[in-house]
C-alpha cells in the first residue's frame, strides 16, 4: 500500500513524502522539491536547518518508533506533536537531500 504523508511547517511545499508498507514493513520516501526556492546558493543541498520546522507525520506509528535512513545509516525516532507522530525533516535530511527510512523491527 502507498501512502501519501502529511507534511506541516514553513516548508510543507518543498517535500514529496510517501508510505509503502507490506504486512509488518514499512518505508518512507522523502524528497525535496523546488530546490531554487529552498536553497540560497547553488552550493547549498537541501539539507539540515533549511528544513526549520518542518515536520513530516506518520498516521499509524506511534510515538518512539525508529527509522533508519537507508542511505546514510542515521536512526530518527518519531515523537509526539501536538497528539500526533511525527518526524523532523531536518534530523530526516540531516546529512543527504533524499531519503529512505526503513521502519525498524520492533518498533510498532
Amino acid at each position: 500500500m502507498y501512502l501519501p504523508l502529511t507534511v506541516e511547517g514553513e516548508r510543507q511545499y518543498h517535500v514529496c513524502a510517501f508510505e509503502r508498507s507490506d504486512n509488518d514493513s514499512s518505508v518512507l520516501v522523502v524528497a525535496p522539491r523546488f530546490f531554487s526556492r529552498l536553497i540560497t546558493t547553488t552550493d547549498d543541498l537541501p539539507c539540515g536547518t533549511v528544513w526549520g520546522s518542518t515536520c513530516l507525520f506518520l498516521p499509524f506509528d506511534p510515538p518512539g518508533t525508529e527509522y533508519r535512513n537507508i542511505f546514510t545509516g542515521e536512526l530518527v525516532t518519531a515523537v509526539d506533536y501536538d497528539g500526533r507522530t511525527g518526524l523532523m525533516l531536518a534530523e530526516i535530511l540531516e546529512s543527504f537531500p533524499v531519503a529512505l527510512m526503513e521502519r525498524l523491527t520492533g518498533s510498532s
